[in-house]
C-alpha cells in the first residue's frame, strides 16, 4: 500500500506531463475503438444493403462487359423453366437537371431502369412518401430520401435527363425511397424509373447490367443451370451471399486504412508512456536511491515505476474507450446520412 501511494504521488507531482501522457494514450485507444466499431457497423450495414438490393431473388446475373445484356437474353431467361421472375436493372450515368430557372440544379446521377411490375414482386419498393412507379409508361421517377432532402426536392417536382430526345416530357417525382436497396447505390446519387421510359428518353437505350432471378424453391439448382445455358453474353453469377461479400470487400479498404491510423496512434501513445516513465525515473533518481538506501529492494523500485505506467495506461484506456464509442457514434451517423 505504501509503494502504491509513492507511485501515485509521483504522478501527481507532475500533473501536466501525466495529463498529456494520459491524453496521448486515450487518443490512440479512441481511434482504435472507433475504427473497430465503425468497421463492424459498416460491414453490418453493407450486408443489410445486399439483402435489400436483391430482395427475394435467389441469384443475380451480372453483365461482365459494359455493353450489358441484350433484351433477347432477358426474354430467354423469363421463359426458362423454374424461373418465377426475372427482374432486370439497366443503368447509365447521366446529367440530370431540375426545372429551368433561377433555382435550376444540375446533378450527375446513376439512373436505374426497372420493370415496375416484375421488380415489385422481387423487391417491393420501400417508400417513405408518395407512391411506386406505375406500369402505364408515364414519365415517373423515384428518388432517395437523403438526396431529395439535400436538394430540397419532393413529390411533384420535375427532373429532366440531359441529352434526352426532343419532345420528351419531364420526369415527375412520384415517390421518395428509403435510403436502402437500389436507393443506396452510387452513394445515394441515384434515381429509379421505368426501364421503357428510360429507353424512350435516350437516343441509345441504357444497357441491362443485371438480371435478378427469383427461382422456384423446389427446382432452384436445376433452374440456375438452365438459366446459365440460356445466356449468350459473358456474365457473373452471384448469390445474395456473394453480393454481400463484394460490397463488404469494397468497404474493406476504408476499414484497413482506419485501422492502420489507429495502430499508429496506439504506438504513439505507448511511446509517450515509455518516454514519460524514462523522464520520471531520470528526475527521481535521487529519491529512488534514498529508497534503496532505506532498504527498498530493486524489485520494489521497479514496482513503483510499473504501477505508474499501469495507472497511466488504465486511465488513458478507459477514457479512450469512452471517447472512441462517442467518435464511432458520430461517424456512423455521418456515414448513414
Amino acid at each position: 500500500m505504501r509503494l502504491a501511494s509513492i507511485a501515485w504521488r509521483g504522478l501527481l507531482a507532475r500533473p501536466l506531463r501525466t495529463g498529456l501522457t494520459i491524453a496521448g494514450v486515450a487518443l490512440g485507444v479512441a481511434v482504435l475503438t472507433a475504427a473497430i466499431c465503425v468497421g463492424s457497423s459498416a460491414q453490418s450495414a453493407l450486408r443489410a444493403t445486399s439483402a435489400d438490393l436483391l430482395g427475394s431473388a435467389d441469384v443475380r446475373l451480372r453483365a461482365f462487359h459494359d455493353e450489358g445484356f441484350a433484351p433477347r437474353t432477358l426474354q430467354a431467361l423469363r421463359s426458362v423453366e423454374g424461373v418465377e421472375a426475372a427482374a432486370p436493372v439497366s443503368q447509365r450515368q447521366l446529367l440530370v437537371t431540375t426545372a429551368p430557372g433561377a433555382d435550376e440544379q444540375v446533378f450527375t446521377l446513376l439512373v436505374l431502369g426497372i420493370d415496375p411490375a416484375v421488380d415489385a414482386a422481387v423487391r417491393p419498393p420501400r417508400l417513405r412518401q408518395g407512391e411506386p412507379l406505375g406500369t402505364s409508361g408515364a414519365p415517373e421517377v423515384l428518388v432517395p430520401a437523403a438526396w431529395a432532402a439535400e436538394h430540397d426536392l419532393g413529390v411533384g417536382d420535375e427532373l429532366r435527363l440531359a441529352g434526352d430526345r426532343p419532345g420528351t416530357p419531364r420526369l415527375r417525382i412520384v415517390g421518395i425511397l428509403e435510403d436502402r436497396g437500389l436507393a443506396a447505390l452510387g452513394g445515394g446519387d441515384v434515381i429509379v424509373m421505368a426501364r421503357d421510359v428510360l429507353d424512350e428518353s435516350l437516343l441509345t437505350p441504357a444497357p441491362i447490367m443485371a438480371i435478378d432471378l427469383d427461382l422456384r424453391a423446389s427446382d432452384a439448382a436445376a433452374a440456375v443451370q438452365r438459366a446459365t445455358e440460356a445466356m449468350s453474353e459473358p456474365y457473373v453469377v452471384e448469390t445474395p451471399a456473394d453480393v454481400a461479400e463484394r460490397l463488404v470487400g469494397e468497404g474493406a479498404s476504408f476499414s484497413a486504412v482506419a485501422l492502420l491510423f489507429a495502430l499508429v496512434a496506439l504506438v504513439v501513445g505507448a511511446f509517450l508512456v515509455g518516454n514519460a516513465m524514462a523522464m520520471t525515473v531520470a528526475e527521481r533518481i535521487r529519491e529512488l536511491a534514498l529508497l534503496r538506501a532505506a532498504g527498498t529492494t530493486s524489485r520494489q523500485v521497479l514496482g513503483i515505476v510499473l504501477r505508474q505506467a499501469a495507472a497511466i495506461g488504465a486511465i488513458g484506456s478507459a477514457l479512450g474507450i469512452l471517447l472512441g464509442i462517442a467518435m464511432a457514434t458520430v461517424l456512423v451517423g455521418l456515414l448513414a446520412s
